[in-house]
């Protein structure tokens, strides 16, 4: 028979008995399923619910913990989980290139995983009880005990519902890391491994760094992951270079930062820390009401009283002013609002480069609002704006009694400022209740206002009363107009605020007894023509807002201007002395009412791009990155459309380097916990207090 006749023997079906091979989109999506970049996963997703809960959640008080999410969600998002990203990224590539270490690198990015999770909680936890960030330096200032006492553990009991959240997350997130890792161990392939995905897990994580990149620095550092925070403290570019000795940088800080008239230092540990002068007569025995109004990106030259123009914006400041002490050349120490706002109350100059709000939330200060607390003042601040934004209200929480600066529409994530009627409406009725339910004890107000912040419209705000709403309508739109004269629209409406306030105090007990500072928080470009090789400077129109001070008599003296440098630092000074407090203080301004010759007073702004020192009508303009980078100009005139300087006013030729030196001692200060002592240190030992060394 033809053996093409004989029947052939059936071949086995190798293709049935080969497992089957998952194709198509599955196929695509299995990389995903790779173990190392599954732990980056959970840990994204844990991180994600973290930074949420932060960000819409509500703080110790029930109320929300930020007061603005919107604004800083997205970003701080973007940017909390691109670094976890960024790192899981350079651990794939690892693996991929070294095969024989690929269980251990599984297992380590889970460990790594677990530990930034921890990290994470104890973070955002630090941000809530204490308004401090997990750090080195917070680990140095108190010690890992600290995060085991019974204190903290009173305060985690306390807090249940946050606490058993932290605790769900977290155990959450390391039962999926430990799920995760023993299914690597005992898997019997190796995870996939896909080049394109990789290619996109970089475009992923390089697109979420665009976000916090776009923000200013000291913004980003409020929002930063916890990583960031451990490198930056950690890394010598964030901080100076170590003087000498602690005696130098005090040296170049009492002699070049601190006016001749400050003297008396009782602390070789805190150089700042001394005697205050004699305060005046009438101080310390009928405590008057304290009111500080920090006007928002209040420009100097436009106020009526420092301008002596018709028709003017300010009629009712005018009218004050005509009653009171004024300083036409008064300066805020920084740029924006929260190093003004930290001037103001701390009596300090800003960091050189750092936002000590936001970055120092570790470093003891000595405050205005604490010390009146002690002496039995109750405190009172006030916000028409996000206050959390530059972190002012972490630091208001420390020292007032009562905080005001959240609306019914931040629980819906919306923050609208304030309109300034809304605020000092607000001002009026805590002004109301105090006299009624604390009668006889002082009241000190902090105010800062929203209403003339760019675009210097009313577009927005939030108004409770109609009448107010119907007030600011015409102004909602004029973002269209003339920049000059929308910011004297603004600035007239606040003028009225002033007229109403006045008309309110006329009603009060004490109207008699009452003490009101006017300044700015900062200045602000208007219409100025400023040249590009001095535009970073502190400029007129950044920092010089002018100030008023009205008060009784006995306490402040008659009406006057005062024609001398100024700025926000001596605003503490100038207050504790009119309740008679005589202790030592680190403010490093003096008094505004000290009979100091006016050759003695200097006024001092920093900003991270360049330094400024007024005396004498002068001013000398120092870049912050080269020393030999100067020029001097008469104060508040026009300015000069180059850096050519107008002569050497009452500077000498070595002046510039001092300056930038005596900044940079400061901010070794800053960093080395050198203002104030803390509590149950060195607070001006007896043996200082009783011998002081210059």
């Amino acid at each position: 028979m033809p053996s093409a006749d004989l029947p052939k023997a059936a071949e086995p079906n190798r293709a049935a008995a080969r497992p089957s091979r998952p194709t198509g989109a599955w196929n695509f999506l299995r990389p995903l399923g790779h173990p190392l970049l599954l732990s980056v996963l959970i840990l994204l997703a844990v991180r994600a619910v973290a930074v949420t809960w932060h960000y819409f959640g509500n703080g110790l008080d029930g109320r929300p913990q930020v007061s603005s999410p919107i604004s800083l969600y997205g970003t701080a998002l973007s940017y909390q989980l691109a670094v976890p990203l960024t790192l899981g990224l350079g651990l794939l590539l690892l693996w991929r290139l070294c095969s024989r270490l690929r269980i251990a690198l599984v297992v380590l990015t889970a460990v790594v995983a677990g530990l930034l999770m921890l990290m994470d909680q104890v973070d955002f936890s630090l941000v809530r009880f204490v308004a401090r960030r997990f750090s080195p330096s917070v680990l140095t200032a108190y010690g890992v005990p600290a995060l085991a006492s019974p204190t903290t553990a009173l305060s985690l009991w306390h807090d249940a519902g946050h606490t058993l959240y932290s605790l769900g997350l977290l155990g959450t997130g390391w039962s999926l890391l430990a799920l995760v890792t023993w299914r690597a161990r005992h898997a019997r392939t190796a995870p996939p491994w896909s080049w394109a995905w990789y290619g996109a897990g970089i475009v992923i994580a390089g697109s979420l760094y665009v976000a916090p990149m776009g923000r200013a620095a000291p913004r980003r550092t409020l929002m930063q992951p916890v990583e960031i925070t451990f490198l930056r403290d950690l890394g010598p570019g964030e901080h100076e270079a170590t003087p000498i000795h602690l005696a130098e940088a005090a040296e170049r800080v009492r002699h070049r930062l601190l006016s001749p008239a400050v003297g008396d230092f009782v602390s070789d540990a805190h150089p700042l820390l001394h005697r205050p002068g004699p305060v005046p007569a009438g101080a310390g025995t009928d405590l008057p009401d304290i009111i500080v109004i920090a006007v928002e990106s209040l420009h100097g030259r436009h106020l009526g009283f420092i301008r002596h123009q018709e028709p003017s914006p300010t009629p009712n400041l005018d009218a004050l002013a005509r009653e009171s002490v004024v300083f036409p050349q008064f300066i805020a120490n920084g740029y924006p609002s929260a190093p003004g706002f930290f001037s103001l109350h701390t009596g300090t100059l800003p960091h050189r480069s750092r936002e000590v709000c936001a970055e120092f939330t570790g470093v003891s200060f000595d405050s205005l609002p604490a010390r009146l607390r002690m002496r039995g003042y109750h405190t009172t601040a006030i916000w028409g704006c996000d206050a959390g934004f530059g972190n002012e209200e972490a630091w208001a929480r420390r020292w007032y009694d009562d905080v005001d600066v959240l609306l019914p529409a931040n629980r819906l994530g919306l923050a609208p400022i304030r309109g300034d009627a809304e605020t000092f409406r607000v001002l009026r009725e805590h002004m109301a209740d105090g006299d009624r339910l604390r009668p006889g004890t002082p009241q000190f107000y902090f105010v800062a206002n929203a209403g003339t912040h760019g675009p210097f419209t009313t577009a927005g705000a939030y108004f409770s009363d109609p009448a107010d709403q119907q007030e600011a309508a015409p102004y909602a739109g004029q973002h269209q107009g003339d920049r000059a004269e929308n910011f004297d629209a603004m600035l007239g409406l606040l003028d009225r605020q002033i007229g109403r306030l006045r008309a309110f105090f006329a009603t009060r007990p004490r109207a008699n007894r009452t003490v009101i500072l006017i300044c700015g928080d900062h200045s602000v470009s208007i219409a100025e023509p400023v040249a590009d090789d001095i535009a970073a400077f502190p400029l007129d129109s950044t920092v010089w807002t002018a100030a008023l001070l009205y008060g009784p008599g006995d306490l402040v003296g008659p009406p006057r201007v005062e024609a001398f440098p100024a700025s926000q630092v001596d605003v503490m000074p100038t207050l504790l002395g009119l309740v008679g407090d005589t202790a030592p203080t680190a403010a490093m301004g003096v008094s505004l009412l000290a009979p100091i010759p006016a050759h003695e007073r200097i006024a001092v702004a920093i900003r991270e791009t360049g330094f400024r020192l007024d005396r004498t009508g002068w001013s000398l303009f120092v870049d912050a990155t080269d020393p030999t980078n100067t020029f001097i100009h008469r104060s508040f005139s026009d300015l000069p459309r180059t850096r050519a300087s107008e002569g050497s006013g009452p500077f000498l030729p070595g002046d510039a380097q001092a300056l930038y030196a005596a900044v940079h001692a400061w901010s070794w200060l800053i960093e080395q916990d050198r203002v104030w002592p803390r509590d149950g240190q060195s607070h001006a030992t007896s043996a200082e207090l009783q011998g002081g060394t210059r």
